[in-house]
């Protein structure tokens, strides 16, 4: 399959049937033309697996929307891959207000880190329900250093199922994990 874009359009020529797709590749914004070539790239893929499954003596013409979302699905967990962090840190001078806390639960739902560390929380106590409000479902494990008076404060959380810790050690000024 051959591709051309111009003026917005974009052909997909096919070499050995002789078709021609048009695919429109302008849009009234970014995000729709992303979509627009995204879905441009699936149909190309898929049309690249049916042809090696043809040429290695499989049909799968008749199984294309079952090809076409295996793929889809491919390509949504390498993009969710792709955007996972390994370790995020934040210096958050103080935790006490709820914007600071949607902030952090916004940075884990998007990022979804294995280890998150948080310096300055100047939080009191530290119990399970700070990692289940910060952390949600993703970090489900978590430690921390209470503040002494209006300094300090320590919190590192993480997800148990890709970080599994084999010793942790912790003191009024550091957390320490090994795994």
């Amino acid at each position: 399959m051959a591709k051309v874009i111009e003026n917005g359009v974009s052909l997909g020529v096919n070499f050995n049937s002789g078709n021609v797709s048009k695919y429109q590749v302008a849009g009234s914004d970014l995000e729709e033309v992303n979509k627009n070539i995204e879905q441009w790239n699936l149909d190309e893929e898929v049309a690249k697996i049916i042809e090696t499954g043809r040429v290695l003596g499989f049909d799968f013409n008749s199984r294309e929307e079952e090809v076409k979302t295996f793929v889809a699905r491919r390509e949504m967990e390498d993009k969710e891959r792709s955007r996972r962090h390994e370790a995020l840190t934040w210096n958050i001078r103080g935790l006490g207000g709820m914007e600071k806390k949607k902030a952090i639960k916004h940075l884990v739902n998007k990022h979804r880190p294995t280890i998150l560390f948080i310096q300055e929380s100047k939080l009191s106590s530290f119990d399970s329900k700070v990692i289940s409000s910060l952390g949600g479902s993703w970090l489900n494990r978590g430690l921390g250093v209470d503040a002494i008076g209006r300094a300090g404060g320590l919190i590192t959380m993480w997800n148990d199922s890709l970080f599994v810790t084999k010793a942790c050690i912790k003191n009024d000024r550091c957390i320490i994990l090994a795994g």
